[in-house]
């Protein structure tokens, strides 16, 4: 009697065309009932690491061929393999499962399919018509942020950002895909035909990557890069917009989601200017990318006369030399004109090794970096190098977490401007020695439930349940800065302060308020620092922000800092925005008059997505921040 293996209703004609369809033989014997069937198990694995289950088994003494039919479930060097049958060449040890859905699961990662034609040795195989999940990143579970992250530059002076308004924050997990033809390795990598990849839980997707071809390659630190081509986004299954690339990259870098950014910089880009990232090297280690920009308001203002004017240059070069050990070199050439070449060009070479999880060793030299010191605006390091020992992450150091610690020791040769022996403005040339830290505590007042994690109900708008609370934080600072010249400028601060949110997010008006208001005070223990890019002048500071739904995804931002000095109130840093958020994505428009910039930003959640059409060196926290020393 002829055997056909079985085709699932609702098959195309091509996956048809992939199944396997072969003679029976009278040499088939049926091992279902016997312990001979060990045997065959040995002779697939002489280790005895393979289990089979099945309604029915049999063996073809002639071609080496056994068959399990019927609710298979093979167990294989940590693999689980489940179809209607399994059919197992012992001679070329290949496999090949078909049935309604072949389950594949190794590890984390489930794939299911028709077919799959698997090679036991290599642990390798080709699944048609196949869906599953890939993990990009390691999966971050917190998805409450009470305290923004306070990050600690060695190039300028410490720098606290406050706690912020709790947010939403992307789980870096498992996304979903789908793909025609998965030719998968055993170390997790594999080629992808007709690639569909979405960030989205829910049927249908809100987003969708899609590709004609995607490479996925899993890299040494564990995380996964995805190189696909013919790439587009696929907003609601009903617009898509071309990505322009010839490789999309999804990885641990941060990547920009658009071919073209719309910014906004009247300091060194004259306003409103349209830019492109293109990858000039794109290695697993090592990554170079050039950055055109078009300063499209100075052209209209002024003209293409000279040509060289109305565009500038960045680039950015970023290399993994060793383990935990990265190097970075970025570039801004703010005009092509190249007349007054070292007026137009900043850069920054960065040498970080990490150790531990929230520890880093970083050298780096600078020129002309550019530094927002609250009421004194923006200053010019001009020349800096050196280096520190800094915590990258606040340092959790109760269970909980609701106690952290962060600090910088390190020493540094700076050339700024500043106030000169003679009490004159000019450029001088010191070296500085910083110690600094920080303490922070929050205590939780109340907390409201989330709603369940349904499409229309926690997760309507925002990527995870959004939890109500109400927040008491306090911090204590101290910054100790030492100058070659003799000078110091030590300061005791800190802050406190409410942070809240209220809502759910979920109803269509005004469901969503998060808020958050902030004392902070400093006092000067010695001398002021004879540099202006790290005076402390703004010693006593408020700083308020509020986030507001106002109809449906869209909600209003403020972030503003206050110096409260002189016995007034004058706004010395502050940013307005209008933000469009959904589950997977979210697009915001901001800008920040005192420091004269802005731009429109676009986030893919899960994905390492994040536009920001900044080119500047560090691109630096738009959201307002303080000075501790």
């Amino acid at each position: 009697m002829p055997y056909f293996a079985p085709i699932p209703p609702g098959t195309t004609s091509q996956a048809v065309a992939l199944q396997d369809v072969r003679p029976a033989s009278t040499q088939d014997i049926d091992y279902t009932s016997l312990p001979a069937w060990e045997r065959i198990v040995q002779a697939i694995d002489p280790k005895g690491r393979v289990e089979v289950d099945a309604n029915r088994q049999t063996f073809n003494e002639q071609t080496q061929v056994f068959t399990a039919t019927g609710n298979v479930v093979m167990r294989y060097r940590g693999a689980v393999l489940e179809a209607d049958e399994i059919e197992v060449n012992l001679i070329t040890r290949k496999a090949t499962a078909t049935g309604e859905e072949v389950v594949l699961t190794r590890g984390e990662q489930v794939l299911r399919g028709k077919r799959l034609d698997y090679d036991l040795d290599a642990e390798s195989g080709v699944f048609y018509q196949v869906r599953g999940g890939v993990r990009l990143q390691e999966a971050d579970r917190d998805t409450n942020l009470i305290d923004a992250p306070i990050l600690v530059d060695p190039g300028a002076p410490p720098r606290v950002v406050l706690p912020q308004t709790a947010v939403e924050r992307p789980g870096r997990g498992l996304q979903r895909f789908t793909a025609d033809e998965l030719t998968f390795d055993s170390k997790g990598g594999g080629t992808a035909t007709n690639l569909r990849i979405t960030n989205d839980p829910f049927d249908p997707p809100e987003l969708e990557l899609q590709s004609r071809k995607a490479i996925l390659t899993r890299l040494p630190n564990g995380d996964s890069e995805i190189r696909a081509q013919g790439g587009q986004l696929a907003f609601d299954r009903r617009i898509a917009v071309p990505l322009l690339r010839d490789r999309v990259v999804i990885s641990r870098r941060r990547r920009d989601p658009l071919p073209v950014e719309l910014g906004y910089d009247q300091r060194d880009l004259g306003g409103v200017f349209l830019s492109r990232t293109f990858d000039v090297v794109d290695e697993r280690n090592i990554t170079f990318q050039i950055t055109p920009i078009l300063l499209l308001q100075r052209t209209i203002e002024q003209g293409f006369d000279p040509v060289g004017n109305n565009f500038a240059l960045g680039s950015r070069l970023v290399a993994d030399v060793a383990r935990d050990t990265t190097l970075r070199m970025d570039a801004l050439l703010s005009r092509l004109d190249f007349l007054d070449t070292d007026q137009r060009l900043r850069a920054r070479l960065r040498l970080e090794h990490r150790w531990f999880r929230e520890n880093s060793v970083v050298a780096d030299t600078v020129y002309r970096q550019r530094v927002f010191n609250g009421s004194l605006g923006f200053e010019n390091v001009q020349f800096a190098t050196g280096v520190s020992l800094l915590s990258t992450e606040p340092i959790k150091l109760n269970k909980t977490g609701t106690t952290q610690l962060q600090y910088v020791l390190g020493g540094r040769y700076i050339e700024s401007n500043g106030i000169t022996p003679q009490n004159q403005v000019g450029l001088l040339r010191l070296g500085r020695f910083q110690l600094a830290g920080l303490l922070t505590h929050s205590i939780t007042l109340w907390q409201g439930k989330a709603l369940p994690p349904t499409a229309t109900q926690g997760l309507r708008f925002s990527p995870v349940p959004i939890t109500p609370y109400l927040n008491f934080n306090v911090g204590l600072s101290s910054t100790n800065n030492l100058y070659t010249n003799g000078d110091s400028q030590i300061v005791l601060g800190g802050y406190v302060g409410f942070s809240g949110q209220f809502g759910n997010f979920a109803k269509n008006f005004f469901d969503y308020t998060a808020v958050n208001v902030v004392y902070a005070p400093g006092f000067v223990l010695t001398g002021l620092s004879p540099f202006f890019f790290d005076r402390r002048v703004d010693q006593q500071v408020m700083f308020f922000s509020i986030k507001q739904q106002l109809f449906g995804p869209l909600r209003a931002t403020a972030s503003i800092v206050l110096s409260l000095d002189n016995g007034g109130a004058q706004i010395v840093d502050a940013t307005y925005g209008l933000e469009y958020s959904r589950r997977t994505y979210g697009v915001s428009v901001f800008f920040n008059p005192e420091r004269a910039q802005g731009g429109v930003l676009f986030r893919l959640n899960e994905f390492n997505w994040t536009g920001n059409p900044e080119p500047l060196l560090e691109r630096e926290q738009i959201t307002p921040s303080l000075d501790v020393q």
